[in-house]
């Protein structure tokens, strides 16, 4: 059974698209044949890093909107018959013509029934169930959603949080600032030193209160 794994953002920026490349890169050191059928075209220099080693893949160049884009060669794809294909922008709406798919995630469903594993990224407002919430928060309308029942059929969905990792703009909040050390008495036994064990003599386990010392030889 062919699976589809799902990386899900919280939020746009915080690196979904650099763990798909990451998890992508790592199967190919474990020995997988994978190929970057799809990658987004804000590419930051670490998701660059993440896909250097790997040969350009073919695609597919159209106009929208009067600009230049490209689109993933699923045909070629097909013909290439990699382990795993690296396939981005879940929710992307494809160029219309020449027979493909309107949807990307239809051209992910025919990978997985050709048998090729996929490994994608989402970020959570495009989620169908979402998509009123996200218009609320942001005011911006989003035009390409995926039903949540085609999430749910993914093998595995794994939460990329809103701190930032590597390959996202998000930063992560200031640390609040370092307190100053206090006395030794206030250090952990795990910094200050070892505790006394239950078999190691204490000043209190001595008579008279007096640590033990070594036995005197007459």
């Amino acid at each position: 059974m062919q699976r589809l794994k799902v990386y899900l953002g919280a939020a746009p920026g915080v690196g979904e698209t650099y763990r798909m490349l990451d998890e992508g890169r790592r199967r190919a050191v474990r020995g997988a044949d994978v190929v970057v059928g799809s990658r987004s075209a804000t590419a930051a220099p670490a998701r660059r890093r993440c896909s250097t080693g790997w040969r350009p893949f073919p695609r597919i160049s159209g106009t929208r909107r009067g600009g230049r884009c490209e689109e993933m060669d699923l045909r070629t794809v097909l013909a290439r018959r990699p382990r795993v294909a690296i396939v981005d922008e879940f929710a992307h709406s494809n160029i219309p013509g020449d027979g493909r798919n309107p949807k990307r995630r239809q051209d992910i469903e025919t990978l997985l029934a050709a048998g090729i594993d996929v490994v994608t990224a989402l970020n959570i407002q495009h989620l169908e169930s979402l998509n009123d919430v996200a218009e609320k928060i942001t005011g911006v309308p989003q035009h390409e959603t995926v039903p949540d029942e085609v999430v749910r059929r993914a093998w595995q969905i794994e939460l990329v949080g809103v701190l930032g990792r590597p390959g996202g703009c998000v930063h992560p909040a200031p640390r609040p600032p370092t307190p100053e050390p206090g006395p030794c008495r206030h250090l952990p036994h795990a910094v200050a030193g070892p505790a006394v064990g239950r078999n190691q003599p204490s000043a209190s386990s001595s008579p008279g209160g007096r640590a033990a010392g070594p036995a005197r030889t007459r």
